[in-house]
């Protein structure tokens, strides 16, 4: 089984949800705690990003829920 191409599979979906450089391992602040982008799960058409909070929990996310924070 070859690996060729799968390091670059997570900046590739990046750019397909609208981010300039891959996300995955990137945090972010809101009113409600830290969160770090775990993965992309691109079956869930509405909330793709799945985001691990500072709490243990994990969100799925909006690609617009995120931009607001990558500004």
């Amino acid at each position: 089984m070859s690996n060729i191409g799968i390091s670059n599979v997570g900046s590739r979906v990046s750019k397909r949800y609208g981010f300039e450089t891959d996300i995955i391992g990137k945090e972010f602040t809101n009113k409600l705690g830290k969160y770090k982008i775990k993965e992309f799960n691109i079956s869930n058409r509405l909330y793709p990003i799945v985001a691990t909070c500072s709490n243990g929990k994990t969100y799925n996310l909006s690609p617009t829920q995120v931009k607001m924070y990558f500004k």
